[in-house]
């Protein structure tokens, strides 16, 4: 989470000293934990991957994700700026 949150100072700072708005969004993918018993850790780990592939091609390029979680934990931040 110190990735997200050096970023989320920084850029909210830049926010404000150019009057631009931002947004700090957190997301969790709930039934993760049903999913890693159903299928395994490593399959469960390669849906987060995805998700996160997914998310980040749908953001612009000074938008910034980041995964909150730990393996098998489905949470992420993004910062939209």
């Amino acid at each position: 989470m110190g990735h997200i949150n050096s970023k989320k100072h920084h850029k909210l700072a830049r926010a404000k000293r150019y009057e631009r708005k931002a947004a700090l969004l957190l997301i969790d993918i709930h039934g993760l934990n049903k999913l890693n018993h159903e299928i395994g850790a490593d399959t469960s780990e390669r849906v987060i991957k995805e998700i996160a592939v997914r998310l980040k091609d749908h953001m612009r390029q000074n938008d910034t994700i980041s995964r909150l979680g730990a393996i098998g934990i489905g949470e992420f931040g993004i910062i939209l700026d």
